[in-house]
């Protein structure tokens, strides 16, 4: 579905994705972890040519990004950020109906009835039918982390890309946004790759992982390939200690303060 064949891009100081290439297929969650500074975000910019390359190349279902327009893009992947501003003027409702446009028709300058059918259903899927009237200024960071994936439901992808979608959330909205993804995944057969920096959490909602370092994938599989103590110590160069989920048995990371090493 998704083949990335040795890209290169970066930023005017920075060159960040140097010679990256890996391959997405099938119907899966797929996580990307590594340090900060590793290109994750990086990547997830270029898939969507918001971040031009400066070599390689991105298939999408057989066809060169380079080829297609924007809304083409966009009708085939939604992005939800995480960084959509606090303040951001405007209601839920509207906020939502924005992942319309890459759908509408030349001169089309309002939504038909079809569109309000899939923003309907994006507001009831996430739990924010009763929020659609406030503003995105007035909600929690979880009710507008809601939201944002709301928007991006009603864009009807078949491949979402999520950036760091619980960030600065508690753990209850973190596993309610993850349960959310993790049904959406399978309900609306919809393919996901997810940008996480919690590991124990890429670990338990993940199909499989791609572990990033310094621009390039260093190891990809499932999370039982990918964390293991050693490959864990030596790309965020700190001791841990591994253990398993007594309830999902899926690979845990643990850290240990230096001070009670010390003792």
């Amino acid at each position: 579905m998704l083949q990335i064949e040795n890209i290169r891009c970066g930023y005017k100081e920075k060159i960040i994705l140097n010679d990256l290439s890996t391959t997405f297929e099938g119907k899966k969650i797929a996580g990307i972890i590594g340090p900060n500074g590793s290109g994750k975000t990086t990547f997830l910019r270029a898939i969507t040519k918001a971040l031009p390359l400066l070599g390689g190349r991105i298939i999408l279902n057989g066809k060169d990004i380079a080829l297609m327009s924007y809304k083409e893009i966009a009708q085939y992947i939604a992005v939800a950020n995480s960084d959509i501003e606090a303040s951001f003027d405007i209601s839920v409702e509207d906020f939502v109906a924005l992942g319309r446009i890459p759908h509408q028709q030349p001169l089309q300058f309002f939504e038909n009835d079809y569109d309000w059918g899939k923003i309907e259903q994006a507001l009831r899927l996430t739990d924010m039918t009763s929020f659609r009237k406030r503003q995105l200024s007035a909600l929690s960071a979880g009710e507008r982390q809601l939201a944002i994936i709301a928007k991006a439901l009603a864009q009807e992808p078949k491949l979402l890309l999520l950036d760091e979608p619980v960030v600065h959330l508690d753990i209850a909205h973190q596993r309610h946004i993850l349960d959310l993804i993790k049904r959406m995944h399978v309900e609306n057969d919809l393919s996901v790759i997810i940008v996480l920096h919690e590991l124990n959490l890429a670990a338990e909602y993940c199909d499989e992982l791609r572990l990033f370092e310094q621009g390039r994938v260093f190891a990809s599989g499932t999370p039982e390939e990918v964390l293991r103590k050693q490959m864990i110590e030596t790309i965020y160069k700190t001791e841990v200690v591994m253990a398993k989920n007594p309830e999902s048995g899926k690979p845990c990371v643990f850290i240990c303060a230096k001070q009670r090493k010390l003792k």
